[in-house]
C-alpha cells in the first residue's frame, strides 16, 4: 500500500524524514469467508446454513525509504534506525495505524507491526514493513458534535453511515458532557423510531455511553441501568416479556442515512467507524 503519510502512536511517518514507496509485494485482502453450515444425509439434501465467518485478516507490506530531496546522504545512521524501530516495535497490543492519502483522506487500520526488515542498495536506506490488522476493515471515523444550545431543545442530526458491511448496524460511541442533571434521549427515526433514553440524577463532567460495549460511564466510574433511570424490578420480571420492556435499546446506525432526535442538557460528540473492504487495494 502507498500512502502520503502515515500516522503510528500520534507521530507521523515524515517526521522521521521517510516516505512511503511501493512495495513489491501485495497485501492479503482479508476478505476469505468461510461458511457456516449443518451437514447432509438421506433425508436432507440441502445443508442448513448458519452464516459466513471471515477466516482472515488484513496484512499490509509497507515499503518506507528515507528522503532527501537532493538525493544526498540517503544512508540510514544508527541513530535513526534505533529510533525508527523503537517508534514502530514498542506497541505490545493493536494500536491505530492512520494511512494519509490523496487529497488528505485518512484511513485507519488496527494492529501491530510485525515485521521490519531493512532494504540495502548502496548502504542501508529503506524498510520493508507488514502491518497485521485485527480485523478484515479499515475505518473511516466519523464525528458529530453538538452543542448544548441545540440539544436542549432539540435537534435532529443526519448520521451518513457509509460503511461497506451492509447488512449489519454501526454502534456509536458518544460522549455527554452535561451542564445540569436530567434526562437524555436518542432516538433514530431510520431504525423504526427507537429510542434510547437515560435519566441522569447526578450531575457529572463526562458520561461516556458504548453503544457497541453496552456499557455507560460516568467520570469514569461505571454506572448500573439503574443508576440511568432505569426500573430493574420491570427488567427482571419476565412477566413483561411479551410487552419488550425488559429489553433496552442501545442506540445503533443503518447503513446510509440516519435522522437521529437529540435531546439533553449539555455537549456531545457522537464518534461512529465505517467499515471499509478494501480488498486489494495498493494506493489510496
Amino acid at each position: 500500500m502507498v500512502g502520503q503519510d502515515f500516522l503510528f502512536g500520534k507521530k507521523h511517518l515524515k517526521d522521521f524524514g521517510f516516505v512511503m514507496a511501493q512495495p513489491s509485494n501485495q497485501e492479503e485482502s482479508g476478505l476469505h469467508r468461510e461458511i457456516l453450515k449443518g451437514t447432509t444425509n438421506m433425508y436432507r439434501s440441502q445443508a442448513i446454513h448458519y452464516g459466513t465467518v471471515y477466516n482472515d485478516v488484513i496484512t499490509l507490506p509497507l515499503f518506507i525509504i528515507k528522503f532527501n530531496c537532493d538525493y544526498e546522504d540517503t544512508q540510514i545512521s544508527l541513530f535513526e534506525l534505533r529510533k525508527l524501530q523503537a517508534w514502530l516495535t514498542s506497541s505490545k497490543l493493536p494500536q491505530s495505524l492512520y494511512i494519509v492519502g490523496n487529497e488528505g483522506i485518512m484511513i485507519e487500520y488496527h494492529g501491530i507491526f510485525t515485521e521490519i526488515s531493512p532494504y540495502s542498495y548502496c548502504g542501508l536506506n529503506g524498510f520493508h514493513l507488514t502491518f497485521t490488522c485485527d480485523s478484515p476493515f479499515g475505518y473511516d471515523t466519523k464525528v458529530v458534535k453538538i452543542q448544548a444550545e441545540d440539544a436542549k431543545k432539540g435537534i435532529t442530526k443526519r448520521m451518513f453511515c457509509d460503511t461497506d458491511e451492509v447488512e449489519e448496524y454501526s454502534y456509536p460511541l458518544i460522549q455527554f458532557y452535561p451542564h445540569a442533571m436530567g434526562e437524555i434521549s436518542f432516538k433514530n427515526n431510520n431504525d423504526g423510531g427507537n429510542m434510547m433514553s437515560l435519566s441522569l440524577s447526578k450531575k457529572y463532567k463526562e458520561v461516556t455511553i458504548d453503544c457497541k460495549l453496552k456499557r455507560i460511564l460516568a467520570d469514569n466510574t461505571p454506572l448500573s441501568l439503574s443508576d440511568v433511570g432505569w426500573n430493574m424490578k420491570q427488567m427482571n420480571d419476565f412477566n413483561n416479556m411479551n410487552t419488550g420492556i425488559y429489553k433496552m435499546y442501545w442506540l445503533r446506525l443503518m447503513p446510509e442515512r440516519n435522522y437521529v432526535d437529540i435531546t439533553g442538557d449539555g455537549d456531545f460528540i457522537i464518534t461512529y467507524k465505517n467499515l471499509i473492504k478494501l480488498g486489494g487495494l495498493t494506493n489510496v
